[in-house]
């Protein structure tokens, strides 16, 4: 369920939607809790695949994260959904009849998905517990 603005009515429906499996939407990034438990963040890219370079993957990836800690520090109920879900952050492209993943982080690293033409890359460790973390 997309939703533009928290602590609503339709904030509350999506919250009890993710925590039934279904995926909340939230300035262009999706989240929902898969069946193992895990928080997926998902972001769009802001650049046409054939432009995408380490450097966007990366800053998509960065806004994410940072969605995330707003959510987390804004809204007390999305925080106690997700609280116990680590966060798994992937870059994706909608190209209009579907959804490809490109990237992901693993273990610290900017990882391609397969065919993409992309290496990887080192990310810099955080102290935050929304940083970037493993798929």
């Amino acid at each position: 369920m997309d939703v533009s603005e928290l602590n609503t009515p339709k904030f509350n429906i999506a919250l009890e939607l993710m925590h039934d499996g279904k995926s909340l939407a939230f300035d262009g990034i999706d989240f929902w809790i898969d069946p193992s438990g895990v928080l997926r963040v998902s972001v769009n890219s802001s650049w046409q695949i054939a432009n995408i370079t380490d450097e966007t993957a990366l800053n998509d990836l960065e806004r994410a994260n940072n969605v995330l800690s707003y959510l987390n520090r804004e809204s007390s109920e999305f925080a106690q959904l997700t609280r116990d879900h680590p966060p798994s952050f992937c870059l994706s492209s909608d190209y209009g009849t579907g959804v490809i993943e490109l990237a992901r982080i693993v273990d610290g690293k900017l990882v391609w998905g397969k065919g993409s033409g992309q290496v990887s890359c080192e990310v810099e460790d955080s102290d935050d517990t929304n940083s970037l973390g493993p798929c």
